[in-house]
């Protein structure tokens, strides 16, 4: 059983933007994206943690513990060469990019790859 997902990246990168707004914005996508799954970690991992009675400051604690979360989150996404924005960047611009020859919606398949390997679905 095969699964395609189309992916229409005409709603994200219009087809009127020059290749490096292109880019810039493939770019930022990725980053917003690993910043949301750090949130994400970091929101899940203190959930873990038991609160301490004496210092827990209630509702005001936990806003300003979610926002740090936040801009944590933002500061540690796109950090060092293999960050998961960079590796997410460089599997996704062939695909955006005017270049590699879009369909004519611009969409283009997730599955799809230039590689003969990938013919089959590894999941059945």
């Amino acid at each position: 059983m095969s699964h395609n997902i189309n992916i229409n990246t005409k709603n994200y990168l219009p087809e009127q933007a020059d290749g490096g707004q292109r880019d810039r914005k493939l770019k930022k996508a990725c980053k917003d994206f690993e910043s949301l799954l750090t949130y994400q970690l970091l929101r899940s991992m203190r959930k873990t943690i038991d609160k301490c009675d004496l210092m827990h400051g209630g509702q005001g604690e936990e806003i300003y513990q979610s926002l740090f979360d936040m801009e944590i989150s933002k500061n540690m996404a796109d950090l060092g060469p293999n960050s998961l924005a960079k590796l997410l960047y460089d599997q996704l611009k062939g695909h955006v990019s005017p270049s590699q020859g879009q369909e004519a919606g611009g969409t283009k398949a997730a599955g799809d790859s230039p590689s003969p390997e990938r013919t089959k679905d590894p999941v059945k």
